[in-house]
């Protein structure tokens, strides 16, 4: 199975951060539509709570002082990397370039945090609407033209405009609804 497969593969899940670069990269250079993506820049956004700002975007380095644990090996590294053979995929991989190692190793670590903050039940319906958008940015990096650089630090509208975000809320209420009516979900069994 080569690689551009597997990246087009939507079973097999796959995060990146700020995916829209290397989505346009990927689909002008070698024909690969990313699939499975979750962004982790939008997990975050949508992992903040009810009343933060959900309009501007934040970045990785934000991202990993604010919610990876100080403990956190792939932090330490992160902090401190005296050396680039601590890294775990420096063995396999070491013809990357150094910062893209550093960057792809603490990846879990985020989408860890984010994925468990959002996999509770009143925060699905943000999961969902981090992964539509993931494969929205997907799909627009297959564009020629890029988005003007003042809006580029914006999160998506269904994030922060009132009257989209209302719309896709009830949008997820009814889903739930039909999925329970129909015997998919259990909405009885609340395990927050």
């Amino acid at each position: 199975m080569s690689l551009g497969v597997l990246l087009e593969m939507t079973n097999i899940p796959k995060v990146g951060f700020d995916i829209r670069d290397i989505s346009r990269v990927f689909f002008h250079q070698f024909n690969v539509s990313l699939a499975g993506v979750y962004d982790i820049q939008l997990t975050e956004l949508a992992s903040r709570k009810d009343g933060q700002q959900k309009k501007y975007l934040s970045g990785l380095a934000r991202c990993i002082d604010q919610d990876v644990s100080n403990g956190d090996p792939d932090k330490v590294r992160w902090l401190n990397p005296a050396n680039a053979k601590d890294l775990r995929f420096y063995q396999k991989f070491g013809h990357a370039p150094y910062w893209i190692m550093k960057r792809v190793e603490i990846f879990p670590s985020l989408f860890d945090v984010y994925n468990t903050k959002l996999s509770r039940l009143d925060s699905a319906c943000w999961l969902r609407l981090a992964e539509q958008e993931s494969e929205q940015r997907v799909h627009d990096a297959k564009r020629k033209s890029k988005k003007r650089a003042e809006k580029k630090s914006w999160g998506p509208e269904v994030f922060w405009d009132d009257q989209q975000k209302q719309t896709a809320k009830d949008a997820w209420k009814e889903s739930i609804m039909l999925n329970a009516l129909m015997g998919d979900i259990d909405i009885g069994n609340d395990d927050q």
